[in-house]
């Protein structure tokens, strides 16, 4: 169960990483499917980029003690 009383980090821990991507692709299956605009949708996803520390999707899992690193992606 996720708990989102905590601080996460994608960067950092792999349950986070896991789950901030699965929350991206299914904002990108709303935008698609006509749930939500555009407009919703960039801020829906700023707002998980700010609550799982992402700055950006080409890092995001990149750091020394990111559970990617070494794992050639």
């Amino acid at each position: 169960m996720f708990d989102f009383n905590k601080s996460h980090d994608a960067n950092k821990s792999a349950e986070d990483l896991k789950y901030y991507v699965r929350s991206i692709a299914l904002l990108g299956e709303m935008k698609r499917a006509g749930c939500i605009s555009q407009a919703e949708y960039d801020y829906l996803k700023s707002c998980f980029m700010k609550d799982f520390k992402v700055t950006s999707d080409l890092m995001v899992g990149k750091s020394p003690t990111s559970p990617r690193r070494g794992n050639g992606m």
